[in-house]
């Protein structure tokens, strides 16, 4: 009998634990299978807006490089800004739509459209201004300010800092103070760039014709 009573009794514990805590414990495990849901979907979500962001970024480059050899028609430049403005529109918060920009920038300024290649690059900076991305944009869009005879501008782009384009920064800023006739902060921003080169491992393959350019004209 002693043996049967303590099985009620532990029956009767376990009653009463369930009307204490039965509720709770429903409910946290339905939290926990919602929270297993929210995360697939979320998950799901995720894969489906990144692949979409993707495939207009690969579309658009398969087009840009069909159209490589041959400029680029006006119908195909409208194109190419139709799937970076969606991107821009839709996925702004991927890298897809500053790479995007970046190539457009690029097809534009290829095709004499300063003032298009500079809005998608100014974009692109505005976006990433501290990134090595908002970087680069920086650098292009002071090459196209260059080219589009906005020289002063451009120099005001290319303060000296550090960075992944130093070397670049500073050899543009060369090119742009030599065709300023300034000979000598040429050179220096030159051989600065010359310098830093060297301490990245790498190289401009016109930089030492650059020097040379300028120490000719110097002995003239």
């Amino acid at each position: 009998m002693s043996e049967l009573r303590t099985e009620e009794e532990q029956l009767e514990l376990i009653r009463n634990w369930w009307k204490e805590n039965g509720k709770s414990l429903i409910l946290g495990v339905a939290v926990a299978a919602a929270a297993v849901v929210g995360w697939k979907a979320w998950q799901h979500h995720q894969q489906t807006y990144y692949g979409n962001a993707s495939a207009l970024y690969q579309g658009l480059v398969q087009g840009v490089e069909a159209a490589q050899g041959g400029k680029a028609s006006n119908e195909q430049l409208a194109t190419y800004e139709h799937v970076s403005e969606q991107l821009k529109k839709d996925y702004a918060d991927t890298s897809y739509s500053r790479f995007a920009a970046l190539l457009l920038g690029k097809v534009y300024a290829d095709a004499g459209q300063l003032d298009k290649a500079q809005s998608q690059l100014q974009w692109v900076h505005d976006q990433e201004s501290t990134t090595d991305i908002g970087e680069l944009a920086e650098l292009r869009l002071a090459r196209v300010l260059f080219a589009d005879k906005k020289g002063a501008e451009a120099l005001g782009m290319l303060q000296d800092h550090g960075g992944l384009y130093a070397p670049e920064r500073a050899e543009l800023r060369g090119d742009i103070l030599s065709q300023q006739g300034k000979a000598a902060e040429a050179r220096q921003a030159y051989q600065e760039a010359q310098a830093l080169y060297q301490e990245a491992g790498r190289q401009s393959p016109v930089l030492a014709m650059k020097l040379d350019d300028l120490a000719v004209a110097k002995g003239a």
